[in-house]
Parts: C-alpha cells; structure tokens; sequence
C-alpha cells in the first residue's frame, strides 16, 4: 500500500531524486501525478493564469532533465534505472499536456482542455491524517485503490498517448 503520509512529508524534505529513489515506483507515479495536477490547478486558478501555465513548461523540463541526469551520475540498479525511465516518461507526458493546455488557453480548472484530462487528487479529509487519492476525468470521479499502475516502459512516443 501506499504510504500517502510519508510520501507527502518526505518530498518537502529533501530532493526529488533522493525522495524518488526512497518510495516505491507505484507511490512515487501517483504522488508525482497529484503534485502536478495540485500544480496545473494552482496555475489555472490563478489571475495571471497563461503566464503561469507557461513557467510550469520549463519547471518540467527541469524536472526530465534532473532525472535523466542522475541516470549518468549514481548508475542506477535495475529497478531504480526503471524507475528513473518511468518518470520520466511521466514527466514527458505531463510538459506535453501543459504544452497543449498552453495554446489552447483554458480560463478555469472548468474548461474542457483541463477537464479532459486525467487528474489525481490527495483528498484528506478535515481533521484526519492520511486521505485518498481520487482520479477524475471529465465528471467521473474513482477512488485509487493502489491498482498496479504498470511498470513496462513505453517504446513508442505518439501524440495520441
């Protein structure tokens, strides 16, 4: 299962590579989705909205960038090298969405080039310790129950994924 917990306490601790290499692929994959998506919906959220969806674009790079760049400088075991490709691959996925929201310029978390979109969310419920994580998309909404988010790397890049 995973620690929801620890993982939100852990990530303001220290930094992304060493809190990464600390969890479990599965924990480090649903908490890097609710960081973004709590990110997109700040920016959205926002008066100045298209500038700010905009710095999230290079933030992101920087993100790709830092965790290809540690795959030079510790050599990664096997499971770990995995677990670097597939943030990564999660983190291309995530610049390519802000780039698109970028250019169709949402006004709100309402407007359909957000809705559309697959989103996580931390629900905690007022006065508990730990909460949920929720996946919306359009009005659907689901409890995550720690499904195996999958491990096998994507070989192929296509704009439809």
């Amino acid at each position: 299962a995973i620690d929801r917990a620890r993982v939100s306490r852990d990530i303001s601790g220290m930094g992304r590579i060493e809190w990464m290499m600390s969890h479990t692929q599965q924990s480090v994959a649903v908490a890097n989705d609710v960081f973004y998506t709590d990110a997109v919906e700040c920016a959205l959220m926002d008066d100045n909205r298209g500038a700010m969806l905009a710095g999230l674009v290079p933030f992101k790079e920087a993100e790709i960038q830092e965790v290809l760049q540690s795959l030079y400088t510790i050599k990664p075991s096997g499971l770990q090298r995995h677990l670097h490709v597939a943030l990564c691959i999660q983190d291309i996925a995530h610049r390519d969405i802000l780039s698109s929201l970028v250019q169709q310029d949402p006004r709100s978390v309402h407007d359909f080039a957000w809705q559309c979109q697959l989103r996580s969310y931390w629900d905690v419920p007022k006065g508990a310790v730990d909460g949920v994580v929720r996946a919306e998309m359009m009005h659907r909404s689901f409890v995550y129950g720690n499904e195996y988010t999958g491990s096998s790397v994507t070989l192929v890049w296509t704009e439809s994924l």
